[in-house]
């Protein structure tokens, strides 16, 4: 698979050996790729959650659930 992210004057691309990525592998490279372009690795993180950030809230939301 190749990505690329060109802004102004600048083209980041990114190749992987396959191309049957999943989900949380593809929104990795999304994020190397904006990373690569210079945006801040926090405000990219924010935007684009990691699978540990989303597996904490699907928990945290569940233990609520079953708080109540």
């Amino acid at each position: 698979m190749k990505l690329s992210l060109k802004q102004y004057e600048k083209t980041v691309t990114i190749e992987t050996e396959r191309d049957d990525l999943t989900m949380p592998e593809l929104a990795n490279e999304f994020m190397c790729l904006a990373m690569a372009q210079d945006y801040h690795p926090e405000v990219v993180k924010e935007c684009i959650p990691d699978q540990d950030f989303i597996d904490s809230i699907v928990y945290n939301a569940i233990n609520e659930e079953m708080n109540q």
